[in-house]
């Protein structure tokens, strides 16, 4: 419940518009079921809020959670550094809108200044995120009814973030050799 709270918080803190009617979903989807339940519908809610009415918006934050994930068992990475990961299909727009859309997941998310580094590194606030987004179904409740598993619509195949993974690293490697004078 504390964590709950605590990105409740955030996120109202944080909306831009329409708190009212955030406060009313929260409260909705919230507040019953145990507290698997009471995480998920808050993770999907900062999620839809995040993407906003946008489609597109709702594959980039679904590669960018893929790749904290990926990356949170060993270093976590800046926000830059997970921007040149991402496909270049979804690479649509400057590094700097992309930072500003995971902005929109801050209240899931914690920003860290590693001394020395230019770029605050990325990490899932509370290890129950990345088992939300682990998870192919999650448990949901809707208003008035018993827990119902439904499909995670931010869940990606492990097999396909590694993919993505390696043609980062590899499109990182040939952008930056591209440059180079031998």
């Amino acid at each position: 419940l504390f964590i709950w709270l605590l990105t409740a918080v955030d996120l109202i803190s944080t909306c831009k518009w329409g708190k009212d009617k955030l406060v009313e979903s929260l409260l909705k989807r919230g507040l019953s079921g145990n507290a698997e339940v009471k995480m998920n519908a808050m993770y999907l809610t900062v999620m839809e809020q995040a993407s906003g009415e946008f489609r597109e918006y709702s594959g980039i934050i679904r590669a960018f959670v893929g790749i904290l994930l990926v990356t949170s068992s060993t270093e976590p990475l800046s926000i830059e550094s997970i921007y040149e990961f991402l496909p270049p299909s979804l690479r649509q727009g400057t590094s700097k809108e992309f930072a500003a859309l995971v902005m929109d997941l801050k209240p899931v998310l914690s920003l860290t200044h590693n001394p020395g580094a230019e770029h605050p590194v990325v990490r899932a606030y509370h290890a129950s995120f990345l088992d939300f987004i682990e998870c192919k179904r999650i448990s949901i409740k809707s208003e008035g009814s018993e827990p119902d598993s439904c499909e995670n619509k931010y869940w990606t195949d492990p097999m396909l973030l590694h993919r993505d993974m390696a043609l980062g690293c590899l499109g990182i490697m040939e952008r930056g050799t591209r440059h180079a004078t031998f």
